[in-house]
C-alpha cells in the first residue's frame, strides 16, 4: 500500500469512527478540565444567567475523544 493510499486510509476510518448516528455524552465536573479557561467558563456563565438562561450541565462527547488516532484535547459542552 502506498503511504498517500494508507493515509487515506486512515483518515476515513477516523471519519467513520468520529461521526457517529449516535453520541455518547457524558456529565462531567468543568474543575477537571484544567486545560480551559475556567475563569472564562464562569464569567460567560454568570453573563447568560443574567440573561435569564440557565445551564443545563456541563457535558463531554466522547464519542469524540475517544476516537483512534485523534490527539484531542477533551472538550468541556456548557
Amino acid at each position: 500500500m502506498q503511504p498517500s493510499e494508507k493515509a487515506a486510509h486512515d483518515i476515513l476510518a477516523m471519519i467513520e469512527a468520529t461521526y457517529q448516528p449516535t453520541h455518547r455524552y457524558v456529565s462531567v465536573d468543568a474543575r477537571s478540565y484544567s486545560h480551559l479557561d475556567q475563569r472564562f467558563y464562569d464569567r460567560t456563565s454568570r453573563f447568560l444567567d443574567g440573561c435569564e438562561l440557565r445551564r443545563l450541565a456541563d457535558i463531554e462527547d466522547r464519542t469524540i475523544t475517544e476516537t483512534p488516532g485523534t490527539a484531542l484535547m477533551p472538550v468541556l459542552v456548557r
